[in-house]
């Protein structure tokens, strides 16, 4: 069973021993705009990102970035961390490498996708700029080594949704995604 933590230096340490990258998916408490994100999409989570190292995240805000962790780290993020158990140092490595070549494009290739937005609200999801992304669309690193990862104008919750349906089980019968940790502000 994963662990909760208020701690910044032991969520970290508990972090380090499940390796880079992970899936963090967050939800902002204090953002009217985040909480109506996750009701539309039937889900308490309104955004998915990755940890690519202990202390930064690739993040898509107005440009795809990398970010501080801490900056999660507060008092009004609730954070899951997602590592998927069948991935090998290599299988780490080639999604890595692909975060930081997108995170190495020109801005006008990294900026967020409004109408993205407008089309996960009215359940028309293909309603998408085809060549800007929305932070969940950025879960088709997944695809590099799940060949079942199909997700198609993903929402956080619908990410979310997939690795719950396809979560290790603790044995050896069953390897997929796991919980490394939660972080939950001390108010909750």
């Amino acid at each position: 069973m994963e662990q909760t933590f208020q701690n910044r230096d032991e969520l970290k340490s508990e972090l380090l021993k499940h390796g880079f990258p992970q899936m963090m998916l967050t939800r902002n408490t204090w953002s009217w705009l985040g909480s109506k994100i996750a009701s539309e999409t039937l889900g308490f989570y309104n955004h998915f990102c990755w940890l690519i190292n202990i202390d930064e995240v690739a993040s898509q805000d107005f440009t795809f970035k990398k970010v501080s962790l801490d900056s999660y780290l507060t008092n009004y993020h609730v954070v899951k961390f997602v590592t998927d158990t069948r991935w090998g140092f290599g299988s780490k490595l080639l999604i890595l490498d692909q975060i930081h070549q997108d995170l190495k494009a020109p801005v006008y290739k990294r900026l967020y996708d409004p109408v993205a937005i407008l089309g996960q609200w009215t359940k028309i999801k293909w309603l998408q700029l085809p060549w800007l992304d929305i932070c969940s669309d950025y879960g088709r690193y997944l695809q590099i080594n799940d060949p079942k990862y199909n997700l198609k104008y993903p929402s956080p919750s619908d990410v979310n949704r997939y690795q719950k349906e396809n979560r290790a089980d603790g044995s050896n019968h069953f390897l997929g995604y796991k919980v490394t940790a939660r972080w939950l502000p001390e108010d909750i």
